[in-house]
């Protein structure tokens, strides 16, 4: 007789993240998690005590696919500022229901006022210290920046995700048309006239 399989914890949170990256968070259940593990749903309850519990780890994970798989592949590009848009958009348009959990359901926080953003703020002020054109800038100011491009680019993306003929062509004018807007300006504002063209 072969011996019973142990679920574990790690097991189940897997089990749980792949289910809602092809499903949707609807689709996370006790029971489905079993069928995916072929085993009774006793496991489960006996790891977490309620599905909000698990559904925070999934997100968790969610979070560092996410990371992984759109902006730090995206990173030591000659434009790291427009990539962090561009692997926002990419994400609605490749990972629908994982966008939807973390953006669109309110199970995360998003409060660009006080620089709470969809990845994690360290990250995206290393990857927009790499380009050249921002490394006058002071972290407030390059806050600032990052917090007006990601209201725009949130909109944009929501936008792709409700509407997929939307073109590629528009999207990259559009995010290049604002981010060069928004950092001419900030530079100017700085007295930096001399990177006036140099995000273009």
């Amino acid at each position: 007789m072969p011996p019973k399989q142990t679920i574990t914890r790690e097991m189940i949170v897997e089990a749980a993240f792949v289910l809602v990256r092809k499903k949707g968070l609807s689709a996370l259940s006790a029971r489905n998690i079993a069928k995916a593990l072929n085993c009774s749903t006793q496991p489960i309850y006996s790891c977490y005590k309620t599905m909000e519990a698990l559904e925070q780890e999934v997100i968790q994970k969610a979070v560092s696919f996410v990371e992984s798989q759109f902006f730090l592949k995206k990173s030591l590009s000659d434009n790291n500022f427009k990539q962090i848009g561009l692997g926002y958009i990419a994400l609605a348009q490749q990972e629908k229901h994982l966008f939807d959990l973390l953006y669109l359901s309110g199970r995360v926080v998003l409060d660009f006022e006080n620089h709470i953003f969809p990845i994690d703020k360290v990250l995206l002020l290393d990857l927009m210290r790499q380009d050249p054109y921002l490394e006058p800038l002071a972290e407030e100011d390059l806050l600032e920046l990052l917090c007006h491009m990601w209201i725009y680019t949130h909109g944009l993306t929501v936008l792709t995700r409700t509407n997929p003929s939307v073109s590629e062509t528009f999207v990259q004018t559009a995010l290049d048309k604002m981010g060069s807007l928004i950092i001419k300006n900030k530079l100017m504002e700085k007295g930096r006239s001399d990177y006036e063209n140099s995000c273009d």
